[in-house]
């Protein structure tokens, strides 16, 4: 099975670049991918830059980055021009997922991350995955804004999997960041913070209220309106929470990777711009913000253009 399945996936991967046949390919081989994810959902071997990670065939992450050429490639540069001023800096992956993340960053960085992840079968595919790099920590917890057992229920589709409240589901245990740094004291001073909890990442940041406002770390995470909603949050309360901590910038980007604007957080009309932008999309169309404190308006102004440079260059190749 999983032979067959990595033949699939070395079909889509090829049927991409073979124009209207092509085309023809890519449909059969996603209607033979929706009956193998049925019938066991087999591993597949799939090349981030230099290093090969096992996934799961229903995972999107394949599908995406051969969709979208910038797709989750913005992490991994946004690291790069931290650790210019931070050499010494570690990495905290909140919603680790399969470890594809720790590997994008490590193409082109060498830096200690902690990878944190709930779902069972991913944290086990992300451990035999990171058994090839070394400086990486892996913990096996759901992420929260308090430490309790709340009622849950574990949503898996797609390679992205989320806790849905449920009232009379076996309880799950949530942990603050906070308490979790307790234990692992060598990532206490993290400089980078990336977060993708399909609506939990208000709840997060919040829980580490005090930490963040120690360290002052660049925070990435995800901004879905439709998850956060889910989650019962209001989708705008986390910009005007990072101002008081002393966060000043953001860098907005479109989930296809590619980098939209910057804002100041005190803008509150261009916040509500965003909102209603990212509204209403079925999660089909959300954003990803990186958020930086006052105190490193350098590090944001350099970045910043870093990325307009980068995505002209890749549109008008000058």
């Amino acid at each position: 099975m999983e032979m067959f399945a990595q033949r699939w996936h070395n079909l889509f991967m090829n049927s991409r670049k073979k124009g209207f046949w092509g085309q023809v390919v890519l449909i059969v081989a996603l209607l033979v991918r929706r009956v193998l994810v049925r019938i066991a959902d087999p591993m597949i071997s799939y090349r981030v830059g230099r290093f090969t990670i096992q996934l799961p065939l229903s995972h999107e992450l394949p599908v995406y980055r051969e969709l979208y050429e910038y797709y989750a490639l913005n992490i991994a540069r946004i690291t790069q021009g931290v650790i210019c001023k931070y050499p010494h800096l570690s990495f905290i992956d909140i919603g680790a997922n399969v470890g594809d993340t720790i590997f994008l960053v490590r193409n082109s960085v060498s830096c200690p991350v902690l990878g944190i992840e709930g779902n069972p079968r991913f944290f086990s595919i992300m451990k035999k995955n990171c058994k090839q790099l070394d400086g990486i920590v892996l913990r096996e917890f759901f992420v929260g804004e308090k430490d309790e057992e709340a009622a849950c229920q574990l949503h898996q589709a797609k390679g992205s999997a989320s806790l849905l409240n449920k009232k009379g589901e076996r309880p799950v245990q949530l942990m603050r960041l906070e308490t979790i740094l307790e234990k692992e004291q060598g990532f206490s001073g993290a400089k980078i913070l990336k977060i993708d909890t399909d609506g939990f990442e208000f709840k997060i940041i919040r829980g580490a209220q005090g930490w963040i406002t120690r360290i002052k770390p660049v925070i990435f995470f995800e901004y879905d309106p439709v998850c956060l909603r889910q989650k019962n949050e209001d989708a705008v309360s986390i910009f005007s929470a990072l101002s008081a901590m002393g966060y000043q910038s953001m860098l907005v980007y479109h989930n296809t990777g590619e980098y939209m604007l910057s804002v100041n957080l005190k803008d509150d009309r261009l916040i509500k711009d965003l909102y209603e932008y990212f509204s209403g999309r079925r999660s089909v169309v959300y954003g990803d913000m990186c958020a930086f404190h006052q105190e490193d308006s350098d590090l944001f102004g350099q970045i910043r253009d870093s990325e307009i440079s980068y995505f002209r260059q890749q549109r008008t190749g000058s």
